[in-house]
């Protein structure tokens, strides 16, 4: 049967459950950052940022879809550490975008959140570098897109679009020409 959609209940836990994720691998991203300087604090910022939002957003009583993801993508802005903090930001600004007007969502809307989540961050970036987290969303975007034609089930999709994540990420460090020399 599956998951056919997304509501602002569903998606405020969606929202808690990456950020408790982030949080349990904070040390993880942490050492697999190396770009503009392996400074070794992306995955603390990343999960400062999103613990200060997910706090601000379990406090709204108003779950509706659109303003489950406003809150979210106005407190991530608000409490944003660091250059990741700021880039995740604004996925969630352009995902929020997404949203508007919506009860709820389907496969193909949710990946339009992503398409308009990547083209955000692409955006806010004076000069967008491939090997970087923005390769890795702009990735998922894609995968988003082009799963959301065939699949409806929403945790389906988003377990293959995990997934290649996770095989765009051992390929970044080799799109930057720094690092291959």
């Amino acid at each position: 049967m599956g998951i056919k959609y997304c509501n602002g209940k569903r998606l405020r836990r969606a929202f808690k459950a990456c950020t408790e994720w982030l949080t349990r691998q904070e040390e993880e991203v942490n050492k697999i950052n190396v770009f503009p300087v392996p400074d070794e604090d992306t995955g603390t910022n990343m999960s400062s940022t999103l613990r200060e939002a997910i706090a601000e957003t379990l406090n709204t009583k108003d779950i509706s879809l659109n303003r489950v993801a406003q809150k979210f993508a106005e407190a991530t802005f608000i409490s944003a550490k660091g250059c990741s903090g700021i880039i995740i930001s604004q996925f969630f600004k352009g995902f929020c975008e997404g949203t508007n007007g919506k009860e709820r969502i389907n496969a193909k809307e949710l990946a339009q959140c992503f398409i308009l989540g990547s083209q955000y961050t692409y955006e806010a970036v004076n000069e967008p570098k491939e090997g970087t987290i923005l390769t890795i969303i702009r990735e998922m975007a894609k995968k988003a897109e082009e799963l959301s034609s065939k699949e409806d089930d929403i945790i389906k999709m988003l377990n293959i679009i995990v997934a290649h994540a996770k095989e765009i990420l051992k390929k970044t460090t080799y799109l930057l020409p720094e690092f291959n020399k």
